[in-house]
């Protein structure tokens, strides 16, 4: 099965500037977390900076086509995940 993932901001420099990555997972279906397996395995230093921002409390979002899901949810061929860092920045306007 392949998996589109998508990827923004520092998380796409962990993957060598792409914006979008293809996963190939075996089976029909499969959890979120094989894909992430998959994934880091081809790109061990976005790996390490996700697990770097979760001992900082900075987790990132996972996305599958569209909505929030947890590193359990099913994915299936096709799909498109979006892994979000977290988010920074802003102004407050009056």
């Amino acid at each position: 099965m392949r998996v589109r993932v998508k990827l923004v901001s520092l998380l796409r420099d962990a993957v060598d500037g792409a914006g979008e990555v293809v996963v190939e997972v075996d089976g029909d279906k499969a959890q979120l977390r094989d894909v992430l397996e998959k994934l880091y395995t081809s790109y061990p230093k976005l790996k390490k900076l996700i697990e770097g921002l979760g001992e900082r409390g900075l987790g990132v979002v996972y996305m599958v086509n569209g909505q929030g899901v947890d590193l359990d949810a099913e994915v299936k061929d096709g799909d498109l995940v979006a892994i979000l860092p977290p988010a920074s920045g802003g102004a407050v306007l009056e």
